[in-house]
């Protein structure tokens, strides 16, 4: 029932993709390697019912919630193979892009 767990790997992020939502870890000691008061990682959680639509520009994969008019910007390794797996899931469960 479950769905496999992916994950796409980033400059500063990691995107899993999980069988109802998309989590987004952000490494926050790269991103600011001095701060020692910071998480060493923030997460971002986003459903897959929130997602407006998916647009890719080189390694860059870029995520529309329907609650913002700024997308979620990841530079990923494998941007376009996670778009593709991102609308498979969300076509599998039925909301449409």
């Amino acid at each position: 029932m479950s769905a496999k767990v992916r994950a796409f790997k980033g400059y500063l992020s990691t995107l899993y993709l999980l069988e109802g939502c998309i989590v987004v870890e952000v490494d926050m000691r790269t991103l600011s390697p001095t701060e020692t008061l910071l998480p060493s990682s923030m997460l971002l959680t986003i459903e897959y019912a929130d997602i407006d639509r998916i647009d890719i520009q080189d390694s860059k994969l870029l995520i529309y919630t329907k609650s913002s008019d700024r997308p979620i910007s990841l530079i990923l390794e494998n941007a376009r193979e996670a778009a593709m797996e991102i609308m498979k899931r969300i076509s599998s469960t039925g909301t449409l892009l």
